[in-house]
């Protein structure tokens, strides 16, 4: 909604709505492309930064080599924009590398987890405060 939107009555007009009646269709047409742009775009950085920070986080705590948060997230940045530039087909060849990648990445936490941290004798001797019966742990699965 846009101030100065709302009516006496109450009503309420949406962006495009109201550029459709001052400026025609070809007008809203623009402007909702100049949405969803921001929105991809906002959408990038947020994962970049995401990427940027668990990769740093990750070297740090495995290798102790610190990479600077800043370096690291333009580094996933331009990984990212050079994938989303040329298109699918190389995504498809970045999945090829990524994802044995992210295989190996996630049991080394696995295997570090169960070994380093005695994992398994942890869950051996766990005992929940409340015990919940099998459908409220699917329906909590498939909720979260």
């Amino acid at each position: 909604y846009i101030p100065g939107s709302i009516f006496n009555d109450g009503r309420q007009i949406h962006l495009p709505q109201f550029i459709q009646r001052a400026f025609a269709q070809v007008s809203v047409t623009a402007q909702k492309k100049r949405q969803s742009s921001i929105a991809c775009v906002g959408w990038f950085g947020v994962q970049s930064a995401v990427c940027g920070m668990s990769f740093s986080t990750m070297f740090a705590t495995i290798f102790n080599v610190q990479i600077p948060v800043w370096l690291s997230i333009l580094f996933w940045g331009v990984i990212m924009l050079i994938t989303a530039s040329f298109g699918f087909k190389d995504l498809k060849l970045l999945n090829t590398v990524a994802v044995p990648l992210l295989v190996i990445v996630c049991l080394y936490g696995l295997i570090l987890a169960i070994v380093r941290n005695d994992g398994l004798s942890l869950i051996a001797v766990y005992q929940p405060a409340v015990n919940m019966g099998l459908v409220f742990g699917i329906n909590y699965t498939i909720a979260a």
